[in-house]
């Protein structure tokens, strides 16, 4: 005959936003938005959790919120963030070296514009 007894206990809020100072304090962000992402990771969890209650009562099937979850959240939050800070770097790169590109073609442009009217000043001279 196998027990199983479901020891598991949520964390309490101040333990979830220790974690969450923990592992967020080697991003690179401002206080306020630290402290509003602890914010986020904090309700994200805590919802899940009450919503995996809320499926155990309706259907008697457990889902379990571990600890181990709420460091998945949070890793995946900042692999994420990493992500999407490099994407947007390359955009920004991509963006001002097509500025740079137009800015040559607009000097080159104005070069060519200029000799051609040099040019045609001097035909014109010779024809007269």
């Amino acid at each position: 005959m196998c027990v199983c007894v479901c020891a598991l206990k949520a964390w309490p809020e101040d333990a979830l936003e220790m974690v969450a100072n923990k592992f967020l304090e080697d991003v690179d962000m401002e206080d306020d938005v630290r402290s509003q992402t602890i914010v986020m990771c904090k309700h994200f969890h805590e919802s899940v959790r009450l919503m995996s209650q809320n499926y155990y009562d309706t259907l008697r099937r457990h889902n379990y919120v571990t600890p181990t979850s709420y460091l998945e959240l949070i890793l995946t939050f900042k692999n994420l963030l990493a992500h999407k800070r490099d994407e947007i770097l390359m955009l920004k790169n991509r963006y001002l070296t097509g500025l740079d590109k137009l800015q040559f073609a607009a000097s080159q442009v104005y070069f060519k514009t200029n000799k051609f009217i040099v040019l045609c000043h001097s035909t014109n001279n010779q024809l007269v």
